[in-house]
């Protein structure tokens, strides 16, 4: 699978995930995907100890950094840094649960996108908000055209700037 498909199927799959954390049907913030009674990793739990990440980026950098380093496969970065973030998250008292919500759920689209980033400048992932309409046209070109959406998007945009 191309790292961009890669990228793509994880964020949807964090996505997906997003309405179990945060915000139980009690309304009360709590770290959801936690087993009860787990804690998260002390070595992943002190990456983080140098500040709050959203805060203070370069922590977040150093941590996915290190753990890239040690082999640790993406998922499981994510996995252990959102879990070593979230009880920081949920133990601030400064924070409604609405925005303790907010914060994990950028942490986590910051994360993926840091750790799914690209090796190299030759390539940059752009973010971009398209109507459903539009989705769903790209995605009957991208089937007619025998291409993921993606490489569809990617071509249609590339020979756009490239138009003279």
């Amino acid at each position: 699978m191309k790292k961009a498909s890669l990228f793509a199927a994880v964020a949807a799959l964090a996505l997906c995930a997003m309405p179990r954390m945060g915000l139980a049907q009690t309304g009360k913030f709590e770290c959801a995907w936690l087993p009860a009674g787990q804690k998260p990793s002390a070595e992943v739990a002190a990456l983080l100890a140098a500040g709050d990440p959203l805060d203070n980026p370069p922590v977040l950098n150093a941590a996915v950094d290190k753990l890239k380093a040690s082999g640790l496969r993406p998922a499981l970065i994510i996995d252990g840094l959102m879990s070593a973030y979230c009880p920081t998250v949920a133990a601030s008292a400064s924070y409604t649960d609405e925005q303790k919500t907010a914060r994990m759920q950028a942490f986590a689209a910051r994360t993926v996108r840091l750790v799914y980033a690209l090796e190299s400048a030759d390539k940059i992932i752009l973010d971009v908000t398209l109507p459903p309409s539009v989705v769903d046209a790209v995605n009957a070109k991208a089937r007619a055209g025998g291409v993921s959406q993606q490489e569809w998007l990617a071509g249609v945009v590339t020979t756009a700037a490239q138009a003279k």
